[in-house]
C-alpha cells in the first residue's frame, strides 16, 4: 500500500497536479487521493486505469508490477528499432521505442538498452536541439534503469548515464554519481582464470584471461588518449604527439587497430597538421581512411592467439549509421585546416563519402 501511495505521489508531481486536480479527472473527492498518497486507503481497482491515463502511465507502474523480458527478447526489440531507425528515419524509431517503454516501464535491461539506444538515435538528429532532447529521454531511462536495477545492469546504467552526463555538459552530475560509488581498485572474479586452470578447466580460464586482457588494453588506448587530449589543451604539441603514438603502439601490437585505431590517427593527423608536419599528417589521415573502410570487420581480433577465446560480433546497424559521418568528422576537425587544399586530403574524403554511401546496402 505504501508503494502505491508514494507511486501515485511521485507520478501526480511528474505531471504538475494538484490533488485537486487529480481528483477531478478521475471522479473521486480532493480528499481520497490525499488519503492514497498518504496510504491511508487504496484506490478502488476500477480506478486504476483512470488514474494511470490520468498521470501518463500504467497500471503496472502504479502497482509496481515488473513484465520481464528475458535478455533475447530485449535484445530482439532493440534490434528492430536500430533497423527502423536505418529504413525510415528517427521519428519512428524513437516513437517505437517510447512504446515500448511504455508496455514495459520497469523492464530493467530494456531500459538500460533503449537508454544506450539514444546514442544511435542522435546521431540521425536534425540539430543540437533534437540532440539533447533524446539525450536527455535517454537519461530519464538510464536514470530509472539504476533505480529499479541491480548487479551488473545497475553499474552499466551508472558507466552510460555519466556518459549522457558529459554529453550534455552536466560534468558536476556524473562527477557526483561516480563518487557516491564504492571503491573497487579489485574485482575479485579476476581469480577465477587461475582458479579455473589449477582445476583443468583450461577453456574456460583461457576465455576469463583474454578477456581480461582485451579490457586491460581497450582502457590503457583509452587512458592514453586522454592524456594526448590533455597535452593538447595544454597546447603541447610534441607530448600529445608521443601519447598518441604510444596509444597505437599499444592497438597494433595488440590487434585492436579496427575500432580503435581510426580515432588515434585521425587525432595523430591533427596534432602533426598543427606542428606543420604535413605529408605525415597526410600519412596518419590515410591510414585512419584504410581502418574506418574496415570497421566494423572485428573478424581479426579473434585471429590472435591471445583474443581467439573471445566472442566477437559486428554492428551492421552502427556502420550504417556511423560511416555517413566520417567524412563530417574530418571536415570538423579545424586542426586540419592546413591540409584542405592538398589532393591527398581532397582523395581522402572522396574515400569517405563512398563508404558513407555504401554502408547501407547490406542493411535488412
Amino acid at each position: 500500500m505504501q508503494q502505491l501511495a508514494k507511486n501515485i505521489a511521485a507520478a501526480r508531481h511528474k505531471c504538475g497536479l494538484t490533488q485537486g486536480q487529480l481528483a477531478d479527472l478521475v471522479g473521486v473527492s480532493h480528499s481520497a487521493v490525499s488519503k492514497w498518497e498518504m496510504g491511508a486507503t487504496c484506490p478502488d481497482i476500477a480506478l486504476l486505469a483512470p488514474i494511470a491515463r490520468a498521470l501518463h502511465t500504467t497500471p503496472d507502474a502504479l502497482l509496481n508490477f515488473r513484465p520481464q523480458l528475458d535478455s533475447g527478447q530485449v535484445q530482439s526489440l532493440v534490434a528492430a528499432c536500430s533497423a527502423l531507425l536505418v529504413r525510415e528515419g528517427l521519428c519512428p524509431a524513437w516513437e517505437q521505442a517510447k512504446a515500448l517503454v511504455h508496455q514495459y516501464p520497469a523492464d530493467s535491461l530494456l531500459l538500460l538498452k533503449l537508454g544506450s539506444f539514444a546514442q544511435q538515435l542522435v546521431l540521425c538528429c536534425q540539430d543540437e536541439k533534437q540532440a539533447k532532447q533524446v539525450l536527455q529521454w535517454g537519461c530519464e531511462l538510464l536514470e530509472r534503469c539504476r533505480e529499479i536495477a541491480q548487479g551488473e545492469t545497475a553499474q552499466a546504467a551508472i558507466v552510460a548515464l555519466t556518459a549522457y552526463y558529459s554529453m550534455l555538459e552536466r560534468t558536476d552530475e556524473a562527477v557526483y554519481l561516480l563518487e557516491q560509488q564504492p571503491p573497487n581498485s579489485f574485482d575479485p572474479r579476476r581469480q577465477l582464470a587461475p582458479l579455473y586452470a589449477r582445476q583443468g578447466k583450461d577453456d574456460r580460464a583461457a576465455e576469463l584471461a583474454q578477456q581480461d586482457l582485451y579490457m586491460c588494453a581497450f582502457m590503457a588506448v583509452t587512458d592514453l588518449m586522454l592524456l594526448a587530449n590533455i597535452a593538447q589543451k595544454g597546447q603541447d604539441a610534441r607530448r600529445q604527439q608521443f601519447l598518441l603514438q604510444r596509444a597505437i603502439d599499444v592497438a597494433q601490437v595488440l590487434g585492436l587497430q579496427v575500432g580503435l585505431g581510426q580515432n588515434l590517427f585521425l587525432a595523430l593527423a591533427g596534432c602533426l597538421a598543427t606542428q606543420g608536419e604535413v605529408e605525415s599528417a597526410l600519412d596518419a589521415l590515410e591510414r585512419y581512411a584504410d581502418l574506418a573502410a574496415r570497421w566494423p570487420d572485428v573478424g581479426e581480433i579473434g585471429t590472435y592467439p591471445w583474443f581467439d577465446r573471445i566472442k566477437m560480433t559486428a554492428q551492421p546497424m552502427g556502420e550504417a549509421l556511423l560511416k555517413p559521418h566520417l567524412c563530417q568528422m574530418v571536415e570538423e576537425q579545424t586542426q586540419l585546416d592546413s591540409l584542405r587544399r592538398h589532393p591527398r586530403y581532397a582523395a581522402v574524403l572522396q574515400r569517405l563519402r563512398a563508404l558513407g554511401e555504401q554502408s547501407g546496402e547490406n542493411i535488412p
